[in-house]
């Protein structure tokens, strides 16, 4: 209970913006229908504000979409594979060097491929922080609202 309190007015001071950096100024634009909806469905796929994904373009940046679900069950497999990954290191970690030595029979052949799981491993991880990361708005607006839009629009 307390943290939530706790939580709540951290969230309330950090929506308390310095007034020379809160969004105030309007630019407006006359689009058909086709247009509008167009730029709605880019927005919701990127999982931002129709404001927040025309101002990303505007400044030059393209927002990524979101992961669609059958990208997402690619990503927890990915996920899973390396939490299977980690356990095995754990496994190996945990024996002793004859105890290893029995397991693969060939030492230097388990060190070379611990090095290249290894290596697999940080680069999923990389890649696995960088599909999860959020668009933001360039520059230092700090007055955005980290919006989810449900399939009804």
């Amino acid at each position: 209970m307390i943290n939530n309190v706790n939580k709540e007015m951290d969230f309330k001071q950090k929506n308390k913006l310095d007034p020379s950096k809160k969004r105030s100024k309007i630019i407006a634009a006359k689009v058909n229908q086709e247009q509008y909806m167009d730029i709605l469905s880019r927005a919701k796929r990127c999982s931002m504000t129709m404001s927040d994904y025309l101002l990303t373009c505007a400044l030059g940046c393209h927002p990524k979409a979101r992961l669609t679900p059958s990208q997402e069950e690619g990503i927890l497999n990915l996920r899973n594979c390396r939490s299977d990954l980690v356990r095995f290191f754990s496994l190996l970690n945990g024996c002793n060097s004859s105890e290893r030595k029995e397991l693969l029979k060939d030492p230097e052949m388990l060190e070379n491929w611990m090095r290249l799981l290894v290596d697999i491993g940080n680069r999923l991880d990389a890649f696995l922080s960088a599909v999860c990361a959020p668009n933001k708005v360039p520059g230092n607006s700090n007055n955005l609202k980290s919006t989810q839009y449900d399939s009804k629009g």
